[in-house]
């Protein structure tokens, strides 16, 4: 024998027709920072800004000597003061024994590689010139000679 199932439209029952209890709310949950979740993320990032400021004032107290020799480089009067200036920030970089003994082309290959692209190796002939015949330059030359010198003391690896 077939049951015969009251079938009934969902649709057709209204929602005032249901007795439905009022729905229950939870208390709000507050945002507060009472957590220690909170406390380890405020400790972290103390600590990570602490150790920020340190590398880069370590940074800028290691890089001194380089702006020095900027400085001195803009007050220098000849090529021969430009190489002299280099050659010193050299020894201070590479020590005296390496940079020492070097003079000529093996000086300015020596400079040449310590940076990632040629600097001096275009004025060899120029600045050999200058500093066993005594000759001058013309100002453009003494110019991107120093503005090599500038960019050599700025990029030179250590």
């Amino acid at each position: 024998m077939p049951i015969a199932l009251k079938m009934q439209d969902t649709l057709a029952i209204k929602p005032a027709d249901l007795k439905l209890a009022p729905l229950y709310e939870p208390e709000r949950v507050p945002f507060t920072f009472e957590t220690i979740g909170w406390k380890v993320l405020a400790i972290v990032l103390v600590v990570l800004a602490c150790l920020i400021a340190y590398y880069l004032i370590k940074r800028y107290y290691k890089n001194a000597y380089r702006r020095e020799a900027i400085t001195k480089l803009n007050q220098a009067g000849s090529v021969l003061d430009i190489l002299v200036i280099v050659k010193v920030v050299a020894m201070q970089t590479f020590g005296r024994e390496t940079v020492g003994p070097l003079y000529g082309r093996e000086w300015l290959e020596f400079l040449d590689d310590a940076v990632d692209e040629p600097l001096f190796a275009p004025y060899k002939e120029d600045i050999e010139e200058v500093t066993y015949r005594s000759n001058t330059l013309a100002p453009e030359t003494r110019e991107l000679i120093l503005l090599n010198s500038k960019k050599w003391i700025r990029t030179h690896a250590r």
